[in-house]
């Protein structure tokens, strides 16, 4: 909580997630046992197992208390709720961020969902393993994969697509054109919306989140669910560090046959 109230207000909430996770980094008892001896190949998945499981479990409320800084008047960073241990996490991080509608944790279950990791073929997915791949703990790897997806041609074009359909609705409504022939012209077209279009624009909106500055930081947390159990099987399989492979003009030239 203090670390996050240290952040300008203005910084981005997804650099402020990831600034959250680095700030939990003090937890991770897998860079404890390395840095206390204790840590080899036949223990690294098991803390790995631990940090992942410690990661998933804190990040919401991180992730609640940026919502809530951004959205409150006095930029609270108090969550709107305690946590109900009666209740599962996507339940208490919807309500931490004040959404109390059960169809609304639905809605966010589905979400965090089809926002897990893509197999590894994403730049936050792959950053994530490339990081952890260093022995990197857990939390220092997703940081570093959420950076990634704070990339405009990645996680941002989450709310670049609604920006553009609520730019383009407006000057609709401005032209006097019903903006309910575009989801037609969409379907019946053949212009089936992605699942950027169809998280924010449908699923969010519908629910009354509208913060599509916020939405980048959904896609990290449903991300990590995929991302830190493929970091946990990495450890489990003893997989070597990525190193990127190199080669000399002089061998791409003999190889393409350039004069």
């Amino acid at each position: 909580k203090n670390a996050l109230n240290a952040l300008p207000v203005g910084m981005t909430p997804l650099s402020q997630f990831s600034s959250g996770i680095l700030a939990l980094q003090h937890h991770s008892k897998f860079a404890a046992a390395y840095a206390a001896g204790k840590a080899n190949k036949h223990n690294y998945w098991e803390l790995a197992l631990d940090d992942s499981l410690d990661c998933i479990a804190r990040s919401p409320v991180v992730a609640a208390m940026i919502y809530r800084r951004i959205t409150t008047s006095n930029n609270t960073t108090n969550p709107a709720s305690e946590l109900d241990h009666n209740l599962d996490l996507t339940a208490n991080f919807s309500r931490q961020m004040g959404f109390a509608d059960p169809e609304f944790w639905d809605m966010m279950r589905l979400y965090l969902s089809i926002h897990a990791d893509h197999e590894g073929g994403n730049v936050s997915a792959h950053t994530t393993t490339l990081v952890g791949s260093t022995l990197a703990d857990p939390y220092l790897s997703f940081s570093a994969g959420l950076n990634g997806l704070a990339g405009p041609l990645h996680g941002d074009v989450n709310q670049e697509v609604i920006g553009f359909d609520f730019e383009m609705r407006r000057k609709c409504l401005e032209a006097g054109v019903d903006t309910k022939a575009l989801d037609r012209l969409s379907w019946e077209g053949g212009a089936i919306p992605d699942v950027d279009y169809h998280a924010g624009e449908i699923l969010l909106k519908h629910y009354g989140m509208k913060e599509k500055a916020f939405y980048p930081v959904l896609i990290g947390l449903g991300r990590q669910l995929g991302v830190l159990s493929g970091l946990v099987w990495d450890r489990v399989q003893g997989r070597p560090i990525e190193r990127p492979k190199s080669t000399t003009s002089e061998a791409l030239f003999k190889k393409f046959n350039i004069q």
